[in-house]
C-alpha cells in the first residue's frame, strides 16, 4: 500500500510540473494577445509624458503669436498675453482620444528676437516618437519664421 500511495505522490508532483510549465506558457500566450489587442483598441495608447524644446526667432513676438494662434486654430480664452512682451498659448492637436496637448510660452528676446518654449503633452506611441516630435517643433519653427502656414 505504501509503495502505490508513493507512486500516486510521485505522479502527481510530477505532472504538477509539467502543467505548472504548460499553464504559464498559455499564461503569457493570453498576455501577449491581450496586449496585441489593447494596441489596436487604444490605438498605441502608453504613459504620459512630455517633452519640451525651447528655440529663438528673428521675429517680433507679436508676429509670432498671431502665426502661432492662426496655424494651431488656439481660441482666445486658451491665451494670457502682454502684448509686445509675452503669451502663452495651449490647444488640442491630432486626432487622439484623448488629445494631444500643445503647450506655447513666447517672450520678447529683444527688437525681432523671441524665445519660444514648446511643450507636447501625449499619451500615445506614435506620438511619442522622437522624430513625430522633431517634426512637430521643426514645424513649429517654420510657422514662427513664416515659412509655413
Amino acid at each position: 500500500m505504501k509503495k502505490v500511495y508513493l507512486a500516486a505522490v510521485c505522479s502527481v508532483v510530477l505532472l504538477s510540473g509539467c502543467a505548472t510549465e504548460d499553464f504559464a506558457a498559455l499564461n503569457q500566450k493570453i498576455s501577449d494577445a491581450a496586449y496585441d489587442v489593447n494596441r489596436v483598441v487604444y490605438g498605441g495608447r502608453v504613459t504620459p509624458n512630455s517633452v519640451s524644446k525651447t528655440f529663438f526667432v528673428d521675429v517680433d513676438v507679436d508676429t509670432v503669436a498671431a502665426r502661432m494662434k492662426s496655424y494651431y486654430g488656439f481660441s482666445d480664452a486658451r491665451i494670457q498675453a502682454t502684448p509686445g512682451a509675452f503669451y502663452r498659448m495651449a490647444g488640442d492637436i491630432g486626432k487622439n482620444t484623448p488629445r494631444d496637448i500643445l503647450w506655447i510660452s513666447l517672450n520678447k528676446e529683444g527688437a525681432n528676437r523671441t524665445s519660444i518654449k514648446m511643450t507636447h503633452d501625449s499619451a500615445f506611441e506614435r506620438t511619442q516618437a522622437a522624430s513625430w516630435r522633431n517634426d512637430l517643433f521643426e514645424g513649429a519653427k517654420d510657422v514662427a519664421d513664416g515659412k509655413l502656414r
